[in-house]
């Protein structure tokens, strides 16, 4: 019997010495998965501000500033949702002393709330790796006998960079570690109890058999513990909101798993003790995806690979999880665990970053916004307001022409295509005069969808719906200027009309000259108000300035062209509008090479190969069709074939006439209006 004993004693020995090992390999995991738990909410924390924005904090007078607890509120909200003691920036101070200066925290008690005004040190570990500009997170708190309340924490930093790279400030959060700290002790006590109880046992064995009862009782009593101790260990994983389970070599999730994991999973059917994890994942990854997980598993099981590489290898480090029609943005670490006498299993850690990731987008969205409307007041600014109202109304009356012919039954399609086609460029043409790069723009990608409807063998009406739903998403750019110039429009001073056209053919010349690196001078002559006032202003601001476009990009020369023919290195444009009888008479001219008849006839007899006749009127005639360009390449400024057709067709419209002169020097066009009696 005593033989017996001493056995059994052996026996409670070496599985003490396995819980205990057990234990400490799981309270590590714990205590890295806490770690990692605060490092990522640190980064988070430091993308809901910006360096610039915590710059304007300083001082104590700096806290009055309304964005300081606009700030705030954002730390209270991100404290609660994370689950933080405290949230709050700090930066250095005096880097000889590595003093940091507190900026703002989510305190919001107005007795121990504090601000810039309090300096003060950092423990050295937590100093030197958050302003090395690292992440980071500290160990345990410690535990000072005597005093009533826990105050440990654990930290975790991480830095806040500005938009040139540098270390601005750090960002911290913080959890009581009270938790951890009784687990351990309860863990030392009941270590304790079973050396006790050893002890005991390996005595009554030796001097009397009468102690084996009691021995007997207090090993009961120590499994009794044990077993309680597991329960906090459990209870412990279930308040972490993340999910920690244990997978085998199969890829099957052991019983050791914590309840948040049931929710970020949405596995509700059963129990997820058995199940092979690839299996629940099998709706968010492809089969290449799935293949890719396998090989991961095993390199870690293998441990062929260190654990930085495997890490970075992790293919669903950040993924899309699908599931009940939702999608959930989880992120995963996984981590091999070997125990000896025991299989190796890896231990798994997932989170739902979905709300972070969503606020990452509302913040990127946000300055985007921003961004957008602060260039858009940047570009109306420069603009007179008369200029920039002409600019809205054509633009209104574009988009309601192109309305009108989509209701009209009597145009074909290719009709329909075709004045949508026009009435687009237009709008690109007058916003890129005015500057408006970024609805020009936008109004260019449409052309190119426009071009293809035309291309097509047969054009489809659903087509031309579908661009014109995208010309009206385009449209409310145009009224986010129409709002901005609204705020300025008191400072522009602007009351001529003669200025509005001078002043936008100016501009247009301006652009395009430093698009096309050519030199041009624009020589305003005779402008008659009376047509200008007239309803014959829209087509002729909008024949001017495709004329301008024209001249500079075909038939103006370089500087260095020009100077090897003897003429100015700058280019020479001229505008009159005056009265003819009772006609108005406009009229563009350039000093440029005039129009290329070979390389007209070539586009023509590329366009209509089985032509006979190509005469000078008949290639005159062809520069004005729709879609004929003598340009190698489409740009921003040339290349459509539109320009010249738009022409034709405002003059069409408004009952007039055009005369066109290429003798040397350059090119002549000549529009003739009848007026209104």
């Amino acid at each position: 019997m005593l033989g017996l004993f001493f056995i059994s004693a052996l026996m409670i020995l070496a599985i003490t010495i396995l819980v205990e090992f057990q234990k400490n390999r799981f309270m590590e995991v714990i205590n890295e998965t806490t770690q990692n738990y605060l490092m990522s909410s640190a980064q988070a924390l430091a993308k809901i501000v910006t360096a610039e924005e915590l710059d304007r904090f300083h001082t104590a007078e700096d806290t009055l500033d309304p964005l300081y607890d606009e700030i705030r509120k954002r730390l209270v909200q991100f404290a609660e949702d994370h689950n933080l003691v405290y949230a709050y920036f700090v930066r250095l101070y005096d880097p000889r002393t590595n003093l940091l200066q507190f900026i703002m925290s989510n305190d919001m008690n107005p007795e121990t709330q504090i601000g810039p005004e309090v300096l003060f040190h950092e423990t050295e570990e937590m100093t030197s790796s958050a302003l090395a500009g690292e992440i980071g997170a500290n160990d345990l708190g410690t535990y000072i006998p005597g005093v009533e309340e826990w105050e440990g924490l654990i930290s975790g930093w991480a830095p806040v960079f500005d938009a040139d790279g540098n270390l601005n400030a750090v960002a911290v959060v913080d959890i009581s570690d009270l938790f951890i700290f009784e687990l351990r002790r309860e863990s030392r006590n009941t270590t304790i109890l079973l050396i006790i109880a050893i002890s005991i046992s390996v005595i009554s064995a030796v001097f009397s058999m009468i102690l084996y009862r009691r021995r007997e009782m207090q090993i009961r009593k120590a499994n009794v513990e044990l077993a309680q101790e597991k329960d906090v260990i459990q209870a412990m994983k279930d308040n972490i909101h993340q999910g920690i389970f244990l997978i085998d070599t199969e890829l099957k999730i052991l019983p050791q798993y914590s309840k948040p994991l049931i929710n970020i999973l949405s596995y509700y059917d059963s129990e997820l003790e058995g199940k092979n994890l690839l299996d629940i994942l099998a709706s968010s990854l492809d089969g290449k995806q799935l293949q890719t997980m396998k090989r991961f598993f095993a390199m870690i099981f293998e441990k062929s690979k260190s654990k930085e590489v495997l890490d970075k290898a992790n293919p669903i480090s950040e993924f899309e999880y699908k599931v009940d029609d939702r999608v959930k943005i989880l992120s995963t670490r996984f981590h091999l665990i070997e125990q000896a006498g025991a299989p190796p299993v890896i231990v798994g850690v997932i989170q739902d970053i979905s709300r972070e990731k969503e606020f990452e987008k509302e913040i990127q969205a946000q300055r985007e916004s921003q961004q957008l409307e602060m260039k858009n007041m940047f570009d109306v600014i420069q603009i007179d307001p008369l200029v920039f109202n002409d600019f809205i109304e054509n633009t209104e009356s574009n988009f309601n022409y192109i309305n009108s012919i989509l209701k009209d039954r009597s145009l074909t399609e290719k009709q329909v295509a075709t004045k949508f086609f026009q009435n687009v460029h237009a709008m690109k043409s007058n916003a890129l005069v005015l500057g408006l790069e970024s609805f020009g723009k936008k109004l260019h990608v449409l052309e190119d969808g426009i071009k293809d409807v035309l291309s097509a063998d047969k054009i489809n009406l659903d087509d031309i719906l579908r661009l014109a739903l995208e010309l009206e998403t385009i449209m409310q750019e145009k009224d986010s200027y129409v709002k901005t110039i609204t705020k300025i429009e008191k400072y522009k001073t602007s009351h001529q009309m003669d200025t509005f056209i001078t002043h936008s053919l100016a501009k247009a010349v301006e652009n395009i000259a430093a698009e096309t690196q050519k030199k041009i001078e624009l020589k305003i002559g005779q402008l008659d108000i009376e047509i200008l006032e007239s309803s014959l202003r829209k087509p002729i601001k909008d024949i001017l300035f495709q004329c301008v476009r024209n001249s500079i990009y075909h038939g103006i020369e370089t500087p260095e062209e020009r100077v090897k023919k003897n003429k100015k290195p700058q280019g020479l444009l001229e505008v009159n509008i005056k009265k003819a009888g009772d006609n108005a008479e406009i009229t563009f001219s350039d000093d440029g090479r005039g129009l290329d008849w070979e390389k007209i006839k070539a586009k023509y007899l590329k366009r209509s190969p089985e032509a006979k006749d190509t005469s000078k009127k008949v290639l005159l005639s062809s520069i004005f069709l729709p879609e004929f360009s003598t340009a190698d390449d489409t740009t921003l400024i040339a290349g459509r074939g539109v320009g010249l057709s738009l022409v034709k067709d405002l003059v069409k419209e408004n009952g007039g006439s055009i005369k066109v002169d290429s003798s040397p020097p350059g090119l002549t066009l000549k529009f003739i209006f009848p007026l209104a009696s």
